[in-house]
């Protein structure tokens, strides 16, 4: 796979006025691309890290939405399921654990 224009594309975000993007492609389970480019702090002291947390606000939604479709893909849910009883099939908690950064 080439990522060429991928790459090019990520790297003029910070010129845009996005500080620090960190993009993962993964292809069956493995990660098949991975690029970071900008800075951890608001001085562009600090170099963006794979170990940088973010606050994803609203994108959590984007997130959820993905995984549920992916679930569907692999025929471990439906369309027409409802949400709750997939958490509850799949153990995943119906109210977020807060973690103190």
């Amino acid at each position: 796979m080439n990522f060429t224009k991928l790459t090019e594309f990520l790297n003029d975000f910070p010129k845009r006025g996005l500080p620090e993007v960190d993009l993962a492609v993964t292809l069956n389970g493995e990660e098949v691309y991975r690029n970071l480019v900008g800075f951890s702090d608001a001085e562009k002291t600090k170099p963006a890290s794979h170990d940088d947390l973010y606050w994803i606000y609203s994108t959590s939604k984007v997130i959820t939405c993905t995984a549920a479709m992916r679930l569907v893909e692999e025929e471990r849910s439906a369309l027409t399921t409802r949400f709750r009883s997939t958490c509850r099939r799949f153990r995943i908690s119906r109210y977020s654990r807060r973690t103190e950064v």
